[in-house]
């Protein structure tokens, strides 16, 4: 399995990290089609743990745990748009 994500990493030109957390990223998009709150939790989440094992395995962290951020920046617009609407007295 590791030589596939290795040959498609050579035949793209880039490294085993960035070819997972693309592929990782599509996957996260595919679940904001449905519904973006959702989509956005499985983008945070596949990013923590991406960042963990890249992070655990010496590889190059940068970029998961930018995209990290960036999420959770994201998301909590997203949610803060929601509660301005939400009524006095009223469930989030």
């Amino acid at each position: 399995m590791w030589a596939v994500f290795n040959t498609l990493a050579s035949n793209l030109g880039m490294t085993f990290g960035g070819v997972v957390t693309i592929l990782f990223t599509v996957a996260s998009i595919i679940f904001m089609a449905k519904d973006f709150t959702i989509g956005m939790f499985m983008f945070i989440l596949t990013q923590a743990g991406i960042f963990i094992w890249f992070y655990q395995a010496g590889l190059n962290y940068a970029v998961p745990l930018i995209l990290f951020f960036l999420g959770i920046v994201i998301i909590s617009l997203n949610l803060f748009s929601h509660l301005k609407q939400a009524k006095v007295g009223g469930f989030i």
